[in-house]
């Protein structure tokens, strides 16, 4: 047999709030490869780095423009509706 194992339809109906909330505010589960990027953001923001130097930095470090990490904070920031 499978085992333990899950399909996708077992994964989605286990979460399915969580699903439906952020399929309802455009968030894609792909997302999740942001999130090292708005940490590294926070923190070298919260250690008092010019937000400027901080984007110019994260964006040489993970080969992306400053423009697109810009971008990604303030998606990261956006209410939740």
């Amino acid at each position: 047999g499978k085992g333990n194992v899950m399909t996708i339809y077992e994964l989605i109906q286990a979460n399915l709030p969580l699903m439906r909330l952020m399929h309802r505010n455009g968030v894609s589960g792909s997302y999740v490869q942001y999130l090292p990027i708005y940490e590294d953001y926070k923190r070298l923001v919260a250690d008092g780095n010019k937000v400027r130097w901080v984007a110019q930095h994260i964006a040489d470090k993970y080969g992306y423009t400053e423009r697109y990490v810009r971008l990604i904070v303030k998606m990261m920031e956006e209410n939740v509706r």
